[in-house]
C-alpha cells in the first residue's frame, strides 16, 4: 500500500495505530526497506525513467543531498530539471523511501519524536548510539 495513495502513504488504519500508542506514551516501530527519497524518477510525458549509466538501474532521489544516486555502484548526479530524453519539464517522482516516509510522519506527528535509521544516517561508527 504504501506509495499508493495519493494523500498519504500510511493506511488510515495504520496512523490511527500509530496515533492510540502515541496517546499511551508507547513507542512504534516501522520498517521501510526503501532508502532515499522517491525510488525512481519518470517523465510525465515520454516514459523515461532516469537511470543509472553503469548498471541501468532506476535512480533513487535523495532530498537531504539533492541528488539522484545509485544504491549498486555510488553513481550520483544532480537532479534533472528536465527529461533526458523528450526535454519536458513534467517530471514526478514515484515510490517512497524512508526519507520520505520520515517527513510525513514528522508533519503527521509533530508532538512524536521521529528517528530514522538507515545507512544514510548511520554511516559513521557510534551513530546508531548517537541517534537513540
Amino acid at each position: 500500500y504504501i506509495g499508493q495513495n495519493e494523500t498519504s502513504n500510511f493506511t488510515p488504519p495504520l496512523l490511527e495505530a500509530i496515533q492510540d500508542r502515541l496517546v499511551k506514551k508507547e513507542q512504534v516501530v516501522l520498517m521501510l526497506n526503501r532508502r532515499g527519497y522517491s525510488s525512481f524518477v519518470m517523465c510525465r510525458e515520454c516514459g523515461t525513467v532516469d537511470t543509472c549509466p553503469n548498471c541501468d538501474i532506476s535512480l533513487t532521489l535523495h532530498m537531504d543531498t539533492k541528488t539522484m544516486n545509485c544504491h549498486y555502484c555510488g553513481f550520483s548526479k544532480d537532479i534533472p530539471q528536465v527529461c533526458p530524453n523528450c526535454k519536458s519539464r513534467s517530471i514526478r517522482y514515484y515510490g517512497t523511501g524512508t526519507q520520505k516516509a520520515y517527513d510525513e510522519l514528522a508533519e503527521l506527528f509533530p508532538q512524536a519524536r521521529i528517528l530514522r535509521m538507515d545507512v544514510d544516517t548511520t554511516r559513521k561508527k557510534g551513530s546508531h548510539q548517537a541517534l537513540l
